[in-house]
């Protein structure tokens, strides 16, 4: 089975319309520990000779969405339920 990029990606929830609480800290910043930029990906190949049988330009490249916070959220952070 050879898998293609719409297979690895990550079904949207909605329109991210809140600014996330690490926003502020993170303005200067285009990609860090603390933030993902909405076009980083992760390669699946691990290898360059397995990257280049997929003749294919980098931004159709089989990979995965990135991992971590970003500028924009699902929901609204002050309006959400908290553990006492």
């Amino acid at each position: 089975m050879t898998l293609q990029l719409d297979d690895l990606r990550v079904r949207r929830l909605g329109e991210c319309r809140y600014d996330s609480p690490l926003s502020e800290m993170l303005t200067t910043k285009q990609t860090s520990p603390h933030y993902v930029a909405e076009g980083d990906r992760v390669l699946l190949e691990d290898t360059v000779s397995m990257l280049v049988e997929h003749d294919l330009p980098p931004d159709q490249v089989p990979s995965f969405e990135a991992a971590g916070p970003r500028k924009k959220i699902y929901f609204d952070p002050t309006s959400s339920p908290r553990e006492s």
